[in-house]
């Protein structure tokens, strides 16, 4: 029963927010959300997405699967990225137990039609 949150950190203050959660999918090992959050960004360039998953489990506490952060700087928008995930050391997964990962991808929305600079 997975469940992955995201946030933006790295930014100014009014880009660092409070967690998005998406639904969770009950007993699947490959789940898919197709979750969608928008947040505007004062300075994107400076901004990391921290992504998150977890184990939802009501009788001993929700169990933490993994994590990556990606650096808005090096996103293209519309193009899926295949990410892999970092155990709670932050190191990545022993191989004896697969190596887990999350396909992402970003819209870019810039409030300058010419996009980034």
């Amino acid at each position: 029963d997975v469940y992955c949150r995201a946030r933006v950190a790295g930014g100014p203050p009014q880009d660092c927010r409070d967690w998005w959660k998406t639904k969770t999918v009950q007993n699947s090992v490959a789940p898919q959300w197709d979750a969608e959050f928008t947040q505007a960004l004062a300075a994107p360039e400076l901004c990391v997405v921290v992504l998150e998953c977890w184990d939802d489990d009501t009788v001993t506490g929700d169990d933490f699967l993994g994590t990556v952060a990606v650096p808005l700087s090096e996103v293209t928008s519309g193009k899926q990225l295949d990410l892999p995930l970092l155990a709670a050391t932050l190191a990545p997964w022993p191989r004896k137990h697969g190596a887990p990962s999350l396909q992402v991808t970003f819209d870019l929305v810039y409030a300058d039609a010419r996009g980034p600079s």
